[in-house]
């Protein structure tokens, strides 16, 4: 019994000295590879912040030539803006001529009236010219102090060349005016006219300084030009087929041709009023649709919860040169998104439907070539 006891405690002490051992090992080992992990974590931190500054950089570089080249563009833009609003300005005066006899600038307040219980009280014409009427009126409203409003209303030919006052909050109701405006807001109908004796040549003296503006600009254009003088502007530029070569059909119906780097896509009818949107090549009418360096080749759709999927031929906001549009990254994509779909649909009881816009090439290589 006694030599029992003494191998136990010799296989207790063994094995507690193993056990110091291996837990010394495990320390051991623990210890080496975090101070490996630590040197491998140093070693590409280092690597990846490099990268990462090398990353912002090139990011830089490409934002700053932009940002220089878009604030150069700019200028350049600004400075065409004068002479182009100037002519635009011009043809709408002289669009404006042809119908001014039909525009009423009369006053009918026959049908004004205040809200609640208060009273209107009519002060007559303001203004009167041929392109321009206004009338002075006071109501009462349902204020605790300035319980009497002063204010304006009237209508002008020239509301798309001026900027008239058309302010809410009034206390009547009337609709047949552009211009209305609260002049001020006193206790009483004396207080009111005291007003407006003391300040009538103050009153809305900016929209008649502005007016009689426009007034005698309107006046010398009419004089001086002929809607006729602007018909290059007001119509459908034709453009030799040369000019606008045909680059491909779009699911039969959709004629692409390439102008000054710009796709244009044919269209049926003309809408809106910029007509300089539009060309026409062979009698048929396009509309211009975006540079070609940003015409893109799109996918979407929902192959994990649905069973759709479709290319698009489409101007998109950051395009990639392995996805601009043109017959090489057309027909790569195409084949990758069919080979992509059939896979799938192995597996699947629901197929996924594949839709891409069918292209007829025409004059693929003019890409490349037209409209530096």
């Amino acid at each position: 019994m006694v030599d029992e006891i003494k191998q136990e405690v010799k296989e207790y002490l063994t094995n507690r000295d193993k056990r110091i051992m291996l837990n010394g090992d495990l320390d051991v080992k623990n210890t080496v590879a975090d101070g490996k992990i630590d040197d491998i974590k140093e070693r590409y931190n280092d690597m990846i912040s490099k990268i990462e500054e090398v990353k912002e950089r090139l990011i830089n570089d490409v934002r700053g030539d932009r940002d220089q080249y878009v604030e150069q563009k700019k200028r350049e833009i600004d400075s065409l803006e004068h002479p182009i609003e100037e002519v635009e300005r011009k043809v709408k005066f002289l669009e404006l001529a042809k119908k001014i006899k039909k525009i009423d600038v009369s006053i009918d307040d026959s049908e004004m009236g205040v809200y609640g219980t208060g009273k209107l009280y009519r002060k007559g014409f303001f203004f009167k010219d041929k392109y321009m009427n206004i009338k002075i009126y006071i109501a009462e409203n349902d204020k605790p102090v300035n319980k009497h409003t002063l204010f304006a209303c009237g209508n002008c030919a020239f509301k798309d060349f001026m900027s008239l006052p058309y302010g809410y909050g009034l206390p009547v109701y009337s609709d047949r005016e552009n211009i209305k405006t609260i002049i001020k807001e006193l206790p009483t109908i004396e207080d009111i006219n005291a007003y407006f004796k003391k300040n009538r040549d103050r009153i809305l003296k900016n929209l008649i300084d502005t007016y009689n503006t426009v007034k005698k600009e309107y006046l010398d254009i009419i004089k001086g030009y002929r809607l006729a003088d602007f018909k290059p502007v007001l119509e459908v530029r034709s453009i030799p087929e040369n000019d606008a070569p045909l680059v491909c059909i779009i699911d039969k119906t959709s004629y692409l041709r390439i102008y000054k780097g710009f796709y244009y896509r044919s269209v049926k009818k003309i809408e809106g009023n910029d007509v300089f949107e539009y060309i026409k090549v062979n009698g048929k009418l396009y509309k211009r649709d975006c540079r070609k360096e940003v015409m893109s080749i799109t996918e979407t759709g929902n192959t994990l919860f649905g069973d759709w999927w479709s290319m698009h031929i489409e101007r998109h906001h950051s395009n990639k040169s392995n996805r601009v549009f043109n017959k090489k990254n057309y027909d790569r994509i195409l084949e990758e998104g069919k080979n992509t779909i059939k896979g799938k649909n192995k597996n699947r009881v629901t197929k996924i439907h594949f839709t891409y816009p069918k292209v007829k090439w025409v004059n693929p290589d003019v890409i490349d070539k037209v409209g530096d």
